[in-house]
């Protein structure tokens, strides 16, 4: 019986050693101020490009002039399908083995939250199928919702699949030597705030001297993406305290939508009105209905890392939760944008129109 004793006592004095020699080689590093700032340049850069991508797509798929694509949401489907594709991406294979690694968490927090974050629209997507219901079109937006949703699941699960193969090639980087990691943080922290300001130089220089009306009303979008994605990545860093309802994502995606349809409702009264001149009616298309509702409230609302959330609950065995965080996402849109876009309706007696909405 002594021995048996003794024995468990040297299994977990082995055990007890192990988990505190893991502890030493996992040393909780505070993060330092440059390499946090450098995280929000990063996401700020990339949201530049990440508006770009879905605008564009937006005029391809104008352009190519497809039925289904615009019974689909020709402002939103495509940004929304390629945007979670690519997150899934990144977060499987390229950067997950190296999370310690500074300069690619700075670049996988860039993509993430920045391109893929302002590349995809939740709150276009909730507009456009409140506009529909409330135009008596009712299957073609539950039925436009639903494959919308799982349009971006599923590209989701894609990016994942494809970078799995690749994501074991990564893991001897992450170790690394930190002998130089003051003068790396200034480094970082430099070639960060001039991929900031390049893009941002090019921005308002276009639309400052940019003629054409379509091209000025493509800067403008581009300008505004930044503040957007820099307020959704900063709420969003509180969700760690919310690990069964990433609350602050819900609450940046409903902000997008009663954002989108508060603007959408002032400018269909303007227009049809006639309380502004054409000078200041096209001010407020280029600069409120563009710029604030494209650039800054499609950049504030986002699809991909709400699937991304979705699709790590399910992961996680927590089904239950993961479906009341979906459906509670979809449907509390849906009540802000029905419930402002209804009381326009009975107020002036005319329907909604999405004109200069992307």
């Amino acid at each position: 019986m002594s021995n048996v004793t003794n024995r468990q006592e040297i299994t977990l004095f082995k055990a007890d050693a192990t988990s505190a020699s893991n502890d030493e080689k996992r040393p909780q590093r505070h993060e330092p101020t440059s390499a946090t700032v450098s995280k929000y340049l990063y996401v700020a850069a990339f949201a530049y490009f990440g508006v770009s991508t879905r605008v564009l797509l937006t005029w391809l798929s104008r352009e190519i002039n497809n039925p289904l694509l615009d019974r689909l949401g020709d402002s939103f489907f495509l940004p929304n399908a390629f945007g979670s594709f690519l997150l899934g991406f990144v977060n499987s294979a390229l950067f997950s083995r190296l999370a310690n690694f500074d300069s690619t968490n700075t670049l996988k927090t860039g993509l993430a939250s920045g391109f893929c974050g302002s590349c995809t629209t939740f709150a276009s997507w909730q507009l456009i199928a409140a506009q529909r219901m409330l135009g008596g079109d009712w299957s073609t937006a539950v039925v436009q919702s639903a494959i919308t949703f799982c349009t971006s699941y599923m590209a989701a699960g894609a990016g994942r699949s494809i970078g799995q193969p690749t994501s074991q090639q990564s893991c001897k980087t992450e170790q690394k030597a930190d002998s130089t990691r003051a003068p790396f943080h200034r480094a970082l922290l430099l070639s960060s705030l001039i991929f900031f300001i390049l893009p941002t130089i090019v921005v308002w220089t276009k639309i400052a001297t940019e003629a054409d009306v379509k091209s000025r009303y493509f800067w403008v979008a581009v300008a505004f993406s930044p503040l957007g994605a820099l307020i959704r990545y900063q709420l969003s860093l509180r969700n760690a305290s919310h690990p069964t309802f990433p609350v602050y994502t819900l609450a940046v995606n409903l902000c997008g939508c009663f954002g989108n349809i508060c603007i959408l409702v002032l400018g269909n009264y303007l227009t049809n009105s006639q309380v502004l001149d054409d000078n200041w009616l096209a001010a407020f298309n280029l600069w409120i209905l563009n710029g604030i509702s494209v650039g800054l409230m499609g950049s504030l609302s986002t699809v991909s890392t709400w699937i991304n959330e979705i699709w790590h609950l399910a992961n996680k065995g927590r089904m239950y939760h993961s479906y009341r965080y979906a459906v509670v996402s979809v449907l509390s849109a849906q009540i802000i944008c029905l419930s402002i876009g209804a009381t326009y309706l009975l107020t002036s007696g005319r329907s909604l129109s999405l004109t200069d909405i992307d």
